[in-house]
């Protein structure tokens, strides 16, 4: 089950309003205590998916692609990535649903606790990964923190939730497979170029290095294609 952790990304500038929370402090003051009703967002029963995407902003092949990485977590490392979308908070502090939701769920089972959760506000542009207390030894709130900015918050502000999301889940589903010493085989390791382009891509390069041990590749070619670009 996750336990509260880091803080979630907020993935849009913030503008703060200094004379407003004042006036909002002083207004309170003056008035009598209220009754206060916290807001909850209303948790569905769970299902047989790792995948639930309410806001609708995930496409099917990157779904799929989750859902198969997913699994595999979990038939071989039985650790759990669920990943959840809302069109809103509905008022609920995104730790707190976080929270409330790997609890209800059991996310990663009540004994070895390998669930991690990523949780997104669409509305709110709030996003959050909460881990159990079973993986937080390979996944510490800094390198958390590290995949939230460099897989989710680029691609989330350029409007590509998708592949942001897809991106962040086999970072999780690499690190967790690295921690429990199995191979992940399926899935587009972190939605990047299909197997067919990358299989395309040796058979190119194969070719190419025949050709080059044959005499059929210019020695200024073959020196251009190997180490003529810059790194980066």
């Amino acid at each position: 089950t996750p336990r509260p952790r880091r803080g979630p990304r907020d993935y849009a500038a913030a503008v703060r309003r200094p004379g407003v929370c004042t006036f909002a402090i002083l207004s309170l003051a003056l008035l009598p205590a209220p009754t206060i009703a916290f807001a909850t967002t209303a948790i569905p029963k769970r299902g047989d998916r790792a995948i639930h995407d309410y806001a609708g902003v995930i496409l099917q092949e990157d779904a799929r692609a989750m859902e198969q990485v997913a699994k595999e977590v979990w038939e071989k490392g039985k650790g759990a990535i669920v990943v959840v979308t809302l069109g809103s908070l509905q008022g609920e502090a995104i730790e707190d649903l976080t929270l409330r939701w790997g609890r209800e769920w059991e996310i990663g089972g009540a004994e070895s606790n390998r669930g991690i959760l990523l949780l997104v506000g669409l509305q709110e542009r709030r996003v959050r990964i909460e881990n159990g207390y079973g993986v937080e030894g390979y996944l510490p709130d800094g390198l958390v923190g590290e995949i939230l900015d460099q897989e989710i918050v680029p691609n989330f502000r350029q409007g590509n939730h998708s592949l942001g999301i897809r991106r962040a889940v086999h970072r999780l589903a690499d690190l967790t497979a690295r921690e429990f010493e199995f191979a992940l085989t399926g899935g587009g390791a972190r939605g990047g170029r299909s197997a067919t382009t990358r299989t395309g891509g040796r058979i190119v390069l194969l070719l190419i290095l025949l050709l080059a041990l044959a005499g059929g590749v210019p020695a200024l070619l073959w020196g251009l294609l190997l180490g003529g670009g810059k790194g980066r």
